[in-house]
C-alpha cells in the first residue's frame, strides 16, 4: 500500500511540478538548503514535496474509507424494521433521537423523533417520579418572547440544573399544548387563547406547586409544517399506547397519504467528511509550517554557535596559524568529535562545503565570501568580510579584529540567552495558569460542598 501511494505522490509531483511558482519554489529550496547544507536541493525539493503528497494521500484515503464504512454501517444497521418499528432503550435508560425522513407520495418531510425509552407500568412507578421539567420563566420561553404571547413550541425541560428537583408539567388544555411542551393545534383566534401551565416540582417527600399563565397566538404555518405536526401528533400518539411496548410503532399514514420511512443518512457522513477535509488542509499546511519552523531553529543555532566558532578561530590564528589552516584544523576537530557521537552543528557543516570548494580549486575570497551568503546570519558576514579584507591587505591587524569579534560575540550571546529564557517564561505561562485553576478548583469544590450548598 505503501508503494502505490508513494507512486501516485509521485506521479501527482510529476503534474503539479509544471504549475509551481517559481518564486515559492526557490524559496523552499533555499530553506531546505540551509538545513541540509551539502545536497541536492532539487531531490531536496521533490522528496519534500513528494512526502507532503503522500501524508495528504493517505488521510485522504482513511478519510473515504471510514466515511463510506459509516454509510455502509447505517444503511446495515438501521433504527427501522421491516414492521416500520424503532426498538426502545430498556427500563431506566436514556430516552435517544434520530433524524427520520417520512416520504408522503412524492414529497419527502425530514424531522426529529425523539423516541422515548421504555417505561416501568404503574405499579413499578409508585416509588419513582414522573416526568421532569423547568421551572423558570426563562427557561421555559423557548424561541417566545413573552409567555403572554407565545407562538412557538416552549421549552419544558425535566430539570433544573444545580437543583435536586424532578419537574413534571401539566397542561390545562391538550388540545392546544402537550405537556412536553409542543404546540399541537394551529390557534385560528388572532385575539389569542389563554391557558395554563401547572409544574409540579418534587424532592423526596415533598411536592410544591406553580402555575404559569400563556397566551397563545397563531403562527403562519407552510404545507410541510402542517405535515410535520400531524406527524408529530401521530407518533406522541404511538408514543403513549406502546408506552410499555419494546417497539415504537411509526405512523404509516397521515390521512389518505402513506408514509415511507427511511433514515436520514446525510448528518454523519456529512460530518466526517468534512472532519478529514480540515485535516487534509491541516497537514498540508502543517507540513510547510513545519519546514519553517526547522529553518528558524537552524538560524537560531547559528547565532548560538557564532560565538565559539569566532573564539576559536582566533584563538589558532594568534597561536601563529594560517587562515586556512586554523579553518581546516577546525573542521578536523568538528569531523573527530562526530565521530566520538557528537551533534552536527550547522556552521561546521558550512565549513566543511567551503572548504571542499577551496580544495577542488576555488578561491578563497570567493569560499569565503560564500559561507557567508550560505549562513544567512550578518555576523558571519560581518567575519567572512573581515576575512576577506586582510586576505587583501595582508593579516596584519586580524588577530587584534578577532579578539573585538570574540568580545561582541559573546556579548550578543548573552542577550540571545536571556531572550530565549523570557521567551520560555512566556510558553510556560499558560500551563502555569491552567494548573492554578485545577489547584482552586481542588480546594474550592470540597469547601463548597463542606458547607452544605
Amino acid at each position: 500500500m505503501k508503494k502505490v501511494i508513494g507512486k501516485i505522490a509521485n506521479r501527482i509531483y510529476a503534474l503539479l511540478q509544471k504549475k509551481m511558482k517559481m518564486a515559492e519554489v526557490q524559496k523552499k529550496k533555499k530553506m531546505l538548503a540551509s538545513l541540509y547544507p551539502g545536497k541536492n536541493t532539487d531531490e531536496l525539493y521533490k522528496e519534500y514535496y513528494v512526502t507532503k503528497i503522500e501524508k495528504v494521500l493517505t488521510v485522504s484515503i482513511i478519510g473515504i474509507v471510514f466515511t463510506l464504512f459509516v454509510l455502509i454501517e447505517q444503511k446495515m444497521n438501521p433504527l427501522i424494521d421491516s414492521q416500520g418499528r424503532i426498538e426502545r432503550t430498556d427500563y431506566g435508560e436514556a430516552d435517544y433521537s434520530t433524524d427520520l425522513i417520512a416520504q408522503i407520495e412524492d414529497e419527502e418531510i425530514s424531522l426529529n423523533v425523539n423516541v422515548i425509552g421504555r417505561k416501568y407500568s404503574e405499579s413499578e412507578v409508585n416509588d419513582m417520579y414522573d416526568e421532569a421539567c423547568s421551572k423558570l420563566e426563562q427557561i421555559i420561553l423557548g424561541n417566545n418572547e413573552s409567555l403572554l404571547h407565545v407562538t412557538d413550541n416552549l421549552n419544558l425541560v425535566h430539570e433544573i440544573s444545580g437543583y435536586p428537583f424532578l419537574l413534571r408539567w401539566e397542561s390545562s388544555n391538550y388540545e392546544y399544548v402537550h405537556d412536553d411542551g409542543e404546540i399541537a393545534t394551529q390557534i385560528n383566534n388572532s385575539a389569542g387563547e389563554s391557558m395554563s401551565l401547572l409544574c409540579i416540582i418534587s424532592y423526596e417527600e415533598l411536592e410544591y406547586e406553580k402555575e404559569f399563565n400563556i397566551v397563545l397566538y397563531p403562527k403562519e404555518k407552510t404545507k410541510q409544517d402542517i405535515a410535520r405536526d400531524e406527524i408529530i401528533a401521530s407518533i406522541q400518539e404511538k408514543q403513549e399506547e406502546t408506552i410499555n411496548e419494546k417497539y415504537l410503532q411509526l405512523p404509516t399514514s397521515i390521512g389518505n397519504k402513506k408514509i415511507n420511512w427511511r433514515m436520514s443518512y446525510q448528518s454523519t457522513a456529512t460530518i466526517v467528511a468534512i472532519l478529514f477535509v480540515v485535516l487534509v488542509l491541516g497537514i498540508w499546511w502543517g507540513v510547510d509550517n513545519d519546514l519553517a519552523k526547522k529553518v528558524k531553529r537552524r538560524d537560531q543555532l547559528l547565532r548560538l554557535e557564532y560565538s565559539e566558532f569566532v573564539s576559536k578561530l582566533q584563538l589558532l590564528i594568534s597561536s601563529g596559524m594560517t587562515l586556512r589552516g586554523a579553518l581546516e584544523r577546525m573542521e578536523a576537530d568538528y569531523k573527530h568529535s562526530l565521530s566520538e557521537g557528537e551533534k552536527e552543528k550547522y556552521v561546521y557543516e558550512e565549513l566543511s562545503i567551503c572548504l571542499k570548494r577551496l580544495r577542488d580549486g576555488a578561491s578563497e575570497i570567493d569560499v569565503y565570501t560564500m559561507f557567508g551568503n550560505r549562513s544567512g546570519q550578518m555576523a558571519y558576514k560581518k567575519l567572512m568580510t573581515l576575512l576577506v579584507q586582510n586576505l587583501r591587505k595582508g593579516t596584519r591587524g586580524l588577530v587584534d579584529a578577532l579578539n573585538y569579534e570574540v568580545k561582541i560575540a559573546f556579548e550578543e550571546r548573552k542577550q540571545l540567552a536571556k531572550r530565549l529564557g523570557d521567551e520560555a517564561q512566556t510558553k510556560l505561562l499558560f500551563p502555569m495558569v491552567m494548573m492554578l485553576g485545577v489547584v482552586m478548583v481542588i480546594i474550592i469544590v470540597p469547601a463548597y460542598f463542606s458547607f452544605g450548598f
